[in-house]
């Protein structure tokens, strides 16, 4: 269950980048929602820092989203008893599908070329976790119970 917080350190790391290395004073930590619109304001950061700040804050936030997802996932696979291989195989490939999508959209996406290899990683940890739920349903299911 290691994954999960790796997962987390994925969807967290991005925005710390984005406020502690990258936004320097931009980043108001009162008022740390209003984070995107000062860094648009911002005539401090040049223009291709602001962008790379925009691409990990949104990195981050689709990280959040799945998080959820995947972690129920990963909890659902363990209940269900799947076997600790498959489960380690399904959650360590999720994370490092995580790990690609984060650098290739805060770090190449000034060429539009990587955007369809972005979603594709991002398709195929979508599709991990899909995989995770779906085996541990059979699980359930083979074994005649209820979870």
């Amino acid at each position: 269950m290691a994954q999960i917080p790796a997962a987390f350190f994925l969807c967290w790391a991005p925005h710390m980048y984005a406020a502690g290395v990258l936004a320097g004073k931009v980043y108001d930590n009162a008022n740390p929602r209003d984070f995107r619109d000062n860094v648009v304001k911002s005539e401090a950061l040049e223009k291709a820092t602001k962008q790379r700040i925009l691409r990990a804050e949104g990195a981050s936030q689709n990280g959040f989203e799945s998080l959820g997802f995947f972690a129920a996932a990963v909890v659902a696979g363990n209940m269900a008893g799947l076997g600790a291989t498959e489960l380690n195989a399904l959650s360590v490939s999720y994370v490092a599908t995580r790990l690609a999508f984060v650098v290739v959209y805060v770090h190449f996406q000034t060429d539009r070329w990587w955007s369809t290899p972005r979603t594709a990683f991002w398709l195929a940890g979508i599709g991990l976790v899909f995989r995770l739920w779906i085996r541990a349903g059979l699980v359930v299911m083979r074994a005649g119970r209820t979870a």
